[in-house]
């Protein structure tokens, strides 16, 4: 019976940690946590120096960018048109002050990810240029 009532215990401290709550009547039936109000979504992050980008962020930059690359060719202005192995980039990357914003953030593809992280490290005098 100790063991029961521990499990439970254990259980129903795991589900509300999930976001999970009880329903009235304590029948051990459970319902999602309701949605995130709108105002809730706009939030920054606690600490925006933080490598976590939080959920609300990556729905949001999803619905900017369509789903697709945002890297535009600097001499044309054309815009990748990958929607494959997209990834959540700094702009400004954190190691020089970037903050995990969302007017700091962007969707690339892996490889425009890549290309920005080499020209931002050259930038910011992390790297050294090819030769």
């Amino acid at each position: 019976e100790l063991l029961k009532q521990t499990l439970k215990t254990f259980i129903e401290k795991r589900e509300k940690q999930m976001g999970k709550v009880a329903l009235a009547g304590g029948q051990g039936h459970l319902k999602p946590a309701t949605a995130t109000p709108p105002a809730e979504e706009a939030k920054e992050v606690s600490n925006p120096y933080s490598r976590y980008i939080p959920t609300h962020f990556k729905r949001a930059i999803f619905k900017r960018s369509n789903g697709q690359c945002e890297y535009r060719a600097p001499q044309t202005g054309a815009r990748c048109s990958s929607r494959a192995h997209l990834q959540v980039d700094h702009m400004i990357p954190l190691a020089v002050g970037g903050k995990t914003e969302l007017k700091n953030l962007r969707h690339l593809c892996a490889a425009h990810n890549q290309k920005a992280a080499l020209n931002a490290g050259v930038s910011f005098g992390i790297l050294q240029p090819l030769e």
